[in-house]
């Protein structure tokens, strides 16, 4: 039964993740005050961490700022995505 439930819940949580990660991301571009034109740029440029040294070459500070929230923020939810994942994985080849 609880193999049931998490085998039909897990995509559930999974978009919800995703929406939640965006969510974030959206409020870590605003809380940084980067400026409009270079949201985009900075959304896609910062799906994948950041490297550090990146980050301190940067000559814009709000980007940088935005930077090494998104960095936290890629790593908490790739380590979350991830055990959802591997639990759901896990639960169907049983």
């Amino acid at each position: 039964m609880l193999k049931d439930l998490i085998i039909k819940a897990s995509p559930i949580v999974l978009v919800i993740l995703f929406c939640i990660y965006f969510i974030l991301k959206l409020i870590a571009l605003h809380a940084c005050k980067v400026r409009k034109r270079n949201r985009p740029n900075a959304l896609l440029k910062s799906m994948l961490p950041v490297p550090k040294q990146f980050i301190k070459n940067m000559t814009n500070n709000r980007l940088g700022n935005y930077y090494k929230r998104s960095n936290k923020i890629n790593y908490r939810f790739y380590v979350i995505i991830f055990a959802v994942l591997t639990v759901y994985i896990l639960m169907t080849s049983i």
